[in-house]
């Protein structure tokens, strides 16, 4: 996919995300729990579809 974000470490209670192509664009912020939670969902194993046919 070559989907590239970045997010800036210095907001103690937000995480600040934007897509490192494109620096002038729109951010979202993210409390750390919510960030934890994405991160998660995206790493987590997903079974193939193939798996069912």
């Amino acid at each position: 996919m070559g989907g590239c974000v970045e997010t800036a470490p210095n907001l103690p209670q937000l995480v600040p995300v934007q897509d490192s192509k494109r620096p002038a664009g729109p951010a979202i912020v993210l409390s750390h729990g919510a960030w934890r939670t994405s991160i998660s969902e995206l790493l987590r194993p997903r079974l193939s579809c193939t798996a069912y046919r």
